[in-house]
């Protein structure tokens, strides 16, 4: 007879099963039962066959009842490999818990676990219902018509496919009754999402654990945890698992409200209330790629340095716009740098002659902050261009075959990518010191975090992709301690957790065949998850300009982010007409509107077509019809002319 074992949590309750060749395991709720699936599937390379075998017969060597939970021991007896799983109730969800000192490979020579799917086709929908991926800021999948299709990927992404921009770390499945959700607390970064069709109606979505991609990667000794949690019936499943996300960055990654930090940090109460900007002032384009993107009159050029705008025609911008009426701004300086925009880095100084050196550099900064604005800077600490002064190879991420990570062209010729645990405290900190002197003031913007993590195969200062995000981290971290308050990009978690302001969630219009695989035919719609878990927690930018931006942005309490430079080519000019548009996004979206940033957004609609309804914990309630450009306000409508 098989053996059964049974866990419960008030209305949640989990039972396994063990057969001769696998573990069979079910998830009960009032109502409704989730399988019998198999516990776990394995992926063992074998070397000698050059490929990955996926295993679902095994011995259970041990499955014993411990204090709170149980405890599961598998073992494939060919290929020597064994692993110990705790499955355990927290708080009314089930956990199944890795640790890596329980995996075991006798025979590692020839056989290596790879990954560990949890409950296989567990989160389950039919024809009709919905699956939730977590691809950009969130994608749903009505299962119906779709074609079968079988996909995976690796939360907080894979340069291969970087278009996918998994930014949280869930997947989940509903139902008109309710539905599951997945959630990685703990080794994210090394957590496998699967997504399934049948070509009949039905898909599903898991999770599970990944040790290594490739053969020699080093395995990150990080423990391993899924939440499985019960979604009760709602007619916005999509706030149900952003609360989820919500309370698992607070409480496991320490993310505070934006009101008690902006008590705290002067800067970031300053980011809250006034408009934020991008100034480009200078870039190198002699790489293929920027001459065929940017400027493709001047493919013929060897080399060419463009200024966009010197640091003196920066400060006649900004007194434009304090005379229009724009009070506060927080400029970001982008390619203020020797050879501009990325062009030598990790070399920032000094400034670029071209553009008014140091002198014209310190008076463009202390002129903006006479005006009640604070001038700030658009940095990058991991990207390095051999050219630079202060290359130095320790700190760069080396591939697998031993040589310098090349992640693409840009300014400075090849890109590198920088191992941030690397980094001396006089490569860090020290730097941020020396740039803070010459009298920048605000909020810090650290650029190119939007990259998918990396394993560095350096012989003494590498490691897994959990420490990748670790230094990512450790970068924003000191930027926030230095400057006051630190701004990024893009949001994956990790880094969102380090941020006070993230510009960009991802587009799912990028998700397509050509770049990503036949994963694009499953993406119906996006959805706003990470938008919805973590607003009020960090400051969530937006774009202005076109008006069905601006109504999303109010929607949302997103904060604007203009782009502009003095002269014609890469961005736009700021013209009168440019300051106007600007004078009236300040007016609507940080003075009338602004406070929104710092609510929680506790109800969500998506209706017919294009239409949205938000609602904030103090009762504010936002109608939007996107297509036909209607904004409603507690029923007040606002109107076009008013952005």
């Amino acid at each position: 007879m098989p053996e059964t074992y049974t866990l419960s949590d008030n209305d949640l309750r989990v039972q396994l099963v063990k057969r001769k060749a696998f573990c069979e395991c079910s998830l009960l709720a009032p109502g409704r039962q989730w399988g019998p699936v198999r516990l776990l599937a394995l992926h063992v390379h074998h070397k000698g066959l050059r490929r990955c075998e996926v295993l679902t017969e095994y011995t259970t060597d041990l499955i014993e009842e411990v204090a709170g939970g149980i405890h599961v021991v598998v073992r494939d007896a060919f290929r020597k490999i064994s692993l110990g799983l705790w499955i355990r109730f927290h708080q009314g969800e089930l956990s199944i818990y890795c640790q890596p000192a329980e995996l075991y490979e006798n025979e590692r020579d020839l056989f290596r676990l790879f990954a560990v799917d949890l409950l296989p086709e567990l989160m389950r929908a039919e024809s009709g219902e919905r699956l939730f991926m977590p691809l950009t800021t969130g994608a749903a999948c009505d299962p119906a018509g779709k074609p079968k299709i079988s996909d995976r990927f690796l939360i907080y992404g894979e340069q291969e496919r970087w278009e996918l921009l998994p930014l949280l770390p869930f997947c989940a499945a509903c139902h008109a009754e309710g539905g599951i959700m997945s959630l990685a607390v703990r080794g994210a970064a090394d957590t496998v999402c699967m997504v399934d069709t049948d070509g009949a109606g039905a898909g599903t979505v898991g999770m599970g654990f990944s040790f290594r991609k490739k053969w020699h990667d080093p395995v990150d000794f990080e423990n391993r945890e899924i939440r499985y949690r019960h979604l009760p019936a709602t007619d916005s499943p999509e706030i149900a698992i952003a609360r989820r996300i919500r309370r698992h960055a607070v409480e496991d990654l320490g993310m505070r409200p934006l009101s008690e930090r902006a008590a705290e940090s002067s800067e970031l109460k300053y980011a809250l209330s006034a408009s934020i900007m991008k100034l480009f002032h200078g870039i190198q384009n002699d790489t293929g790629t920027l001459r065929q993107q940017y400027f493709p009159n001047k493919l013929e050029s060897n080399t060419s340095f463009d200024t966009m705008m010197t640091f003196g025609e920066a400060v006649d911008c900004l007194r434009r716009l304090k005379e229009a009426g724009i009070e506060r701004v927080l400029t970001f300086g982008v390619g203020w740098n020797p050879r501009g925009h990325d062009g030598m880095f990790p070399t920032r100084l000094p400034p670029d002659e071209r553009l008014g050196g140091e002198a014209g550099f310190r008076r463009m900064l202390r002129e903006a902050a006479e005006r009640g604005y604070h001038p700030s800077l658009h940095d990058n600490y991991t990207d390095a261009y051999r050219v630079s002064p202060d290359w130095d190879s320790d700190v760069i991420i080396q591939d697998e075959y031993g040589e310098p990570l090349r992640a693409g062209l840009w300014g400075g010729g090849i890109q590198h990518r920088i191992w941030p645990l690397a980094l001396s405290d006089r490569q860090l900190k020290g730097e941020m010191r020396r740039v803070r002197a010459t009298g920048v003031h605000g909020m810090y913007y650290v650029d190119a975090v939007g990259c998918p993590l990396e394993v560095n195969y350096h012989p003494r200062k590498g490691g897994p992709r959990g420490d990748h995000a670790k230094g990512i981290a450790r970068v924003l971290g000191t930027a926030s301690e230095v400057f006051g308050a630190v701004a990024t990009e893009c949001g994956y978690l990790y880094a969102a957790a380090a941020a006070d302001c993230v510009f960009g969630g991802g587009n799912l219009n990028r998700v397509t065949e050509d770049t990503c695989g036949p994963i694009a035919l499953l993406c119906d719609r996006q959805v706003p998850i990470w938008e919805l878990a973590l607003h009020g927690l960090v400051i969530l930018g937006g774009n202005g300009g076109a008006w069905r931006s601006i109504m999303r942005s109010v929607l949302f309490g997103l904060h604007p982010l203009s782009e502009w430079t003095a002269r014609p080519g890469m961005f736009p000019v700021l013209d009168d007409s440019m300051i106007q548009r600007l004078k009236n996004e300040f007016d609507l979206l940080v003075t009338r509107f602004g406070y929104l940033q710092a609510r929680e957004i506790i109800d969500y609609q998506h209706g017919e077509d294009e239409t949205y309804r938000t609602k904030f914990d103090d009762g504010t309630d936002v109608c939007a019809d996107l297509d036909n450009g209607e904004l409603l306000v507690n029923g007040e409508a606002v109107g076009k002319d008013e952005g």
